[in-house]
């Protein structure tokens, strides 16, 4: 039975794939995470069906058919740090899905994502909302290299390793753990900034230092 990148197997009886599972992908799948009944793809792919479609998507695990409402990007500028492609490994706890791999730039929802000036810098790891992709700039995390492994432990704690030397400015070179701000952090960052400044990634992530006084938010 031919099926093209990705196929569905009985965990309980010998047989042929499930049918369906029509989606196509143009390039190579490292990760598959199941969350919330959806079967979210990553890898090194930019098309799906002959569809632009950057590196995640976002399938139905019944039938193998792609949402193309979800969209998310991670897009890399540059020659970046890494000696391989532009891979995607995906963790997923609460409300939102995360995204790491070698990337520097996420489609930030408004206009066209063939223009690049709708591109926010987030580099290496964000996350995002599950249902269309869109990312939460109030979480920043800026590590300086590729995250290449996720993994949520106990404490809803998010374990990350790659090969960074940097995670929010400080000296951070093996595992580290991100734990994920909730609404109290969001009520803070819109009750003490201003709407222009709660719309950008510097003043709101919680690493930064915005009044340089060595006190990040």
């Amino acid at each position: 039975t031919q099926r093209v990148d990705l196929v569905k197997l009985s965990t309980t009886s010998w047989g042929p794939p499930t049918a369906g599972y029509a989606t196509v992908f143009d390039n190579t799948i490292r990760s598959l995470l199941l969350f919330n009944g959806s079967l979210y793809v990553g890898g090194d792919f930019v098309g799906v069906n002959s569809i632009y479609q950057g590196y995640v998507a976002k399938i139905n695990p019944a039938d193998g058919s792609w949402d193309p409402n979800f969209f998310t990007d991670p897009y890399q500028s540059g020659s970046l740090t890494t000696s391989g492609a532009n891979f995607s490994v995906l963790a997923a706890n609460g409300n939102y899905l995360y995204i790491g791999g070698n990337f520097d730039y996420v489609w930030n929802g408004n206009g066209s994502e063939y223009d690049l000036n709708n591109y926010n810098y987030s580099p290496y790891i964000v996350r995002v909302n599950p249902t269309n992709g869109i990312y939460d700039e109030s979480w920043s995390p800026y590590p300086d290299g590729p995250v290449n492994v996720m993994t949520f432990q106990t404490n809803n704690d998010l374990w990350v390793w790659g090969l960074y030397d940097l995670m929010g400015d400080q000296s951070m070179s093996d595992v580290v753990i991100l734990r994920p701000t909730g609404a109290s952090y969001q009520t803070w960052a819109n009750t003490f900034f201003s709407a222009a400044q709660s719309t950008n990634a510097y003043y709101t992530s919680p690493d930064w230092d915005l009044g340089s006084g060595s006190v990040a938010n």
